[in-house]
């Protein structure tokens, strides 16, 4: 799952703290070996991105989950000629 997590209005963060961040969570610890090992590696990828700058920054990764960076985008359309 995947949460979008605002600070309210009028708060302002502390520090370098960011306003907006992305909560992702995996779901339940009794998941299979393969999907462990897939979470782990893609955390490990999105840990090298980070650190290149070559993606969203990393704040933190816990068991079942990782917080990282929000960034704003509007969604892409295609035009209704190219939509299958």
């Amino acid at each position: 799952m995947l949460y979008f997590c605002e600070l309210p209005p009028g708060v302002k963060p502390k520090r370098d703290e960011p306003s907006r961040v992305l909560l992702r969570l995996y779901g339940s610890s009794h998941e299979s070996e393969n999907v462990l090992e897939a979470h782990f590696s893609e955390c490990v990828v999105f840990t090298m991105l980070s650190e290149m700058q070559s993606g969203p920054r990393l704040y933190g990764i816990f068991p079942g989950g990782r917080l990282e960076q929000h960034i704003p985008v509007r969604p892409f359309m295609l035009p209704a000629m190219l939509a299958c």
